[in-house]
């Protein structure tokens, strides 16, 4: 498949294309395997998503009654309506909770079937439903990062502050090592930011600035938060590192405004320097 930026021809392909019985779990797992592969360890391919969607779309291929792809499709279709247009995002949510319960329909214990599902309730603004999906999973299931991840989304989407920021909090400890660990840095600095605590999140942007691949967007929300903090400077220079990536208006009317404040500071000094002379 080509590459497709909004993941709209994926769900083409989903409807167009009923998924034959053949049963194979043996190559229908590698496949899946390989798919999950390219989800937890992101290269920054673009075309990578769409080669896990075509692994978890061949696993089924393999085995139709194999929950972990239904999975697997859920996780693809809520990322490409992440990185699309608001309105394909709800259309692509839809589909994911779709998939997840035909998942479950095989296996209704299956944790990422039930993970995939919770999450979309949770991009949903079905908050509660996603709660007690995750709630029930930390029961069932024990302490995994994922279900951290989600009792955090879920937990900040009711407006409880303090269980958001616990549950954020034991999802970057129990993360793995790599593309994990960056993940719940980054939710846990997207949290700090929510609730103003600018120096906290700019730590965890940090951290995930020196261990992860280039970001505009974390580079650029590393800049509002000196500029929060009023260091001019660094906010400065993380404004320029993101514009040089991908320019944009929001940041750079940040940049301006730094630049207009610094300039402003400049200049007040100067005229104190004046003033102080004999």
């Amino acid at each position: 498949m080509p590459w497709d930026p909004d993941g709209k021809a994926m769900l083409e392909a989903l409807r167009a294309k009923p998924v034959p019985p053949i049963p194979d779990r043996e190559n229908a797992t590698a496949l899946c395997e390989a798919g999950r592969q390219k989800l937890a360890n992101p290269t920054g391919d673009p075309e990578e998503l769409d080669s896990s969607f075509q692994d978890f779309k061949s696993s089924l291929e393999r085995d139709p009654t194999y929950p972990d792809a239904y999975a697997g499709i859920a996780s693809v279709l809520m990322r490409a309506g992440k990185r699309s247009e608001s309105e394909f995002e709800h259309e692509a949510l839809e589909a994911a909770f779709e998939w997840a319960e035909r998942g479950l329909a095989y296996d209704p214990s299956n944790y990422g079937c039930v993970y995939a599902k919770a999450l979309a309730l949770a991009h949903l603004d079905r908050a509660d439903d996603a709660f007690n999906l995750a709630t029930y999973l930390l029961h069932s299931s024990g302490q995994r990062y994922e279900t951290y991840f989600l009792l955090a989304k879920s937990a900040h989407l009711r407006a409880a502050q303090n269980d958001a920021m616990n549950y954020a909090y034991q999802a970057v400890l129990t993360a793995a090592e790599g593309a994990q660990k960056g993940e719940a840095e980054r939710a846990l600095g997207d949290l700090y930011f929510e609730y103003e605590q600018w120096e906290r999140a700019l730590q965890m942007y940090e951290r995930c600035i020196e261990s992860g691949p280039p970001e505009s967007r974390l580079l650029h929300l590393a800049s509002m938060c000196c500029a929060r903090m009023k260091d001019y400077e660094r906010a400065l220079d993380f404004s320029s590192r993101s514009q040089a990536m991908e320019p944009s208006g929001e940041a750079k009317d940040v940049e301006l405004e730094v630049r207009r404040i610094l300039a402003s500071r400049d200049e007040k000094e100067k005229r104190a320097r004046l003033r102080a002379k004999p």
